[in-house]
């Protein structure tokens, strides 16, 4: 590992990672807020007025307690979203900066090597998820015990967001990837953002059903599912797939980073 690298990893994504860290809660403590019996019925409404928005944002479905309302009308949208858009940029910052300004060259010249770049950088794009995943859990737990007491089931809620952030690590990855094998910025955009944003546009697709739902089988979101893991469902399997995928894209970035030819 390579420490100054670290210092400066832990500058250029903190603000970014705040940001949306403070997206989350504030939209967290809203959802949590309007889990009452007048918001519940007016949320109902709009599933019954605007059912193709309301589907394509995961949010639709009855809640029977304070967890499934959250993963229905929180885990649905924001929580694919707003992480999904931090991913992409710490992608950016963590590797295709450096590959794009020939800063990574300067590296090798000090004496590091490829194998330390990227496993350095690999290595904190993953704490930089868990770091936000950790304080969105802590703070769901607070504003769910501020308002509502000890209606909030946290096993469940845990849970949930275990499975979410391996789903957001899983995006973390692809952009790392794409990072990693393209030569500048445009390439990234291409793979690196245009991915991950068209997985999100497929999983809306087939959320809507009909014709599109067979989509779902295209996009790695499909492998979160909010309402299976709030109704006490084993999501093993899909956990397991979704931390496989995330060490294959990982070791297969690495391997070709250190054989890559920097200079193209």
């Amino acid at each position: 590992m390579i420490l100054p690298l670290i210092k400066q990893n832990i500058k250029s994504c903190i603000r970014p990672l705040l940001i949306v860290w403070a997206v989350i809660m504030m939209y967290t403590a809203i959802i949590v807020y309007m889990y009452n019996p007048q918001f519940s019925r007016m949320l109902t409404e709009y599933q019954k007025i605007m059912p193709g928005i309301m589907d394509a944002m995961g949010m639709s479905g009855a809640a029977e307690n304070l967890v499934q309302w959250m993963g229905i009308y929180l885990y649905g949208f924001i929580m694919t979203a707003f992480p999904m858009i931090f991913s992409i940029i710490a992608a950016n910052s963590l590797m295709m900066k450096y590959i794009d300004s020939g800063s990574v060259c300067a590296l090798l010249t000090s004496g590091r090597t490829r194998r330390q770049i990227v496993l350095t950088q690999a290595a904190c794009a993953v704490v930089f998820v868990l770091v936000l995943f950790a304080l969105s859990t802590a703070g769901g737990v607070v504003c769910a015990r501020i308002m509502f007491g000890g209606q909030l089931d946290i096993n469940l809620y845990i849970q949930l967001n275990f499975s979410c952030m391996l789903m957001q690590l899983m995006v973390m990855c692809v952009s790392f990837a794409a990072a990693c094998f393209s030569s500048e910025t445009k390439q990234f955009c291409t793979f690196g953002a245009g991915l991950p944003v068209a997985f999100y546009i497929a999983d809306m697709a087939a959320n809507m059903g009909g014709k599109a739902e067979n989509i779902k089988y295209l996009t790695p979101y499909t492998l979160f599912d909010a309402a299976k893991i709030t109704a006490g469902e084993s999501v093993a399997v899909q956990n397991a797939l979704m931390a496989v995928i995330s060490l294959a894209l990982v070791r297969g970035a690495a391997v070709y980073f250190e054989k890559r030819d920097l200079s193209v």
